[in-house]
């Protein structure tokens, strides 16, 4: 549908963006459980969830890569 295949759209997302699409999805999911955690009261296994990682313990990994701390330090850390 988009004119090209996936070896080329893969390329073109990566030059575009330096991420991988397996990384850049978990990137858009951890800005997205990021902005969950500062503008709700959900659990982190809900939030986990809801961005799509069914495994808290990964969610917790990933997010601790990205981030630089736990998801439960940087809700404390942004409560408002």
């Amino acid at each position: 549908e988009m004119g090209m295949s996936q070896s080329v759209f893969y390329r073109k997302l990566k030059g575009i963006t330096g991420l991988s699409a397996i990384e850049f999805i978990t990137d858009i999911r951890m800005k997205r459980a990021a902005q969950l955690l500062i503008a709700s009261d959900l659990r982190i296994s809900e939030i986990a969830y809801k961005v799509g990682v069914e495994d808290v313990k990964y969610f917790r990994k990933i997010f601790r890569q990205r981030f630089g701390m736990s998801p439960t330090e940087f809700a404390n850390k942004n409560e408002q």
